[in-house]
C-alpha cells in the first residue's frame, strides 16, 4: 500500500508518517509550562479518551500531535500511548478509591447487572452497577465493574463474579440489600445462589423486561382474542388518521 502511493500519489507521502515507528520516550516539557498546568491538561485529556471510549493509538496520530501543539504554541505535547496508559491506570485506582470511601458511608447499597457478548470478538462481559442513598439523602449510581469472562455467562459464572466486585473489590458484604436482574434464567439462577449464601436479602426483576415478555408472548399466539383485537385496534387507529387527512 505504502509503495502504491509513493508511486502513483506522491502528494500524499505525507502518510509515510503514520508507519514510523513510535517514540518511546515521553515528550519533554516546555519549560515554560508549570507542571500543575501540565497535570491539568493530562487529566483533561485522560477524561477524553474514557468518556470518549476512545482507543489509545489516537494519541499517535502525527496529524492530531501537530493540531495540539499548534493551537497551544508548543506549550503542550501529547503524552504518547505507553505514557496514556499509565495515565488511565492511575486514574482509574484514583476513582475507584473514592468511590470505595463514598460507599463506605452508604448503610445499604443495591445492584444490578447484566451481561452482553461482543460480535467481533466474541468475548463476554458482566457489568454491575451499585445503587446507593447518601447522608445527605442524595441517590448516587456507578458502575462497579465491567468483567471479561471467558466462560459463558452461566449462572454460576455470573455469581462469581458479582460476589468478587461486591465482597472482595468494594467491601459489601452484610450490606448488599437487593440485585435487580431481568428474567434471563442465567440471572435468576445467578442471584439464587447469592440468596442461598446470604450475599444479598433480595431479587427484584425488571418490570419492563416482564411486560416485554408478556407482550411478546401474546402476540406470538396469533389465534388468541387478543391478537385479534390489537388487530382491530391497529386498523381503526390508522382509518382515523386516513379520515383526518382525508
Amino acid at each position: 500500500m505504502t509503495r502504491h502511493i509513493q508511486r502513483e500519489h506522491g502528494e500524499l507521502c505525507v502518510m509515510e508518517e503514520l508507519s514510523k515507528p513510535l517514540i518511546a520516550n515521553p515528550p519533554e516539557i516546555p519549560p515554560n509550562v508549570k507542571e500543575a498546568d501540565l497535570k491539568e491538561a493530562n487529566d483533561l485529556l485522560v477524561n477524553a479518551i474514557v468518556w470518549g471510549l476512545l482507543p489509545m493509538c489516537v494519541v499517535d496520530n502525527p496529524f492530531l500531535r501537530q493540531f495540539v501543539e499548534k493551537v497551544s504554541r508548543d506549550s503542550f505535547a501529547l503524552p504518547h500511548r505507553t505514557k496514556l496508559t499509565e495515565m488511565v491506570d492511575k486514574k482509574y485506582e484514583e476513582v475507584k478509591e473514592l468511590l470505595t470511601k463514598n460507599l463506605a458511608l452508604a448503610s445499604s447499597v443495591a445492584i444490578t447487572t447484566d451481561a452482553a457478548t461482543m460480535k467481533n470478538t466474541g468475548d463476554g462481559y458482566v457489568a454491575i452497577t451499585g445503587h446507593w442513598i447518601t447522608p445527605t439523602w442524595k441517590l448516587m449510581s456507578a458502575v462497579l465493574g465491567v468483567k471479561i469472562s471467558d466462560e459463558s455467562h452461566t449462572g454460576e459464572t455470573i455469581f462469581v463474579l458479582a460476589k468478587e466486585v461486591t465482597q472482595k473489590e468494594f467491601f459489601l458484604a452484610d450490606r448488599l440489600d437487593a440485585v435487580g436482574t431481568d428474567n434471563g434464567s442465567n440471572f435468576v439462577r445467578a442471584v439464587e445462589l447469592m440468596l442461598s449464601e446470604n450475599v444479598t436479602e433480595e431479587h427484584i426483576r425488571c418490570a419492563c423486561h416482564t411486560l416485554q415478555l408478556s407482550v411478546k408472548k401474546a402476540i406470538e399466539v396469533r389465534n388468541s382474542s387478543l391478537f385479534v383485537i390489537l388487530l382491530v385496534l391497529l386498523f381503526l387507529s390508522r382509518l382515523s388518521s386516513r379520515l383526518l387527512s382525508w
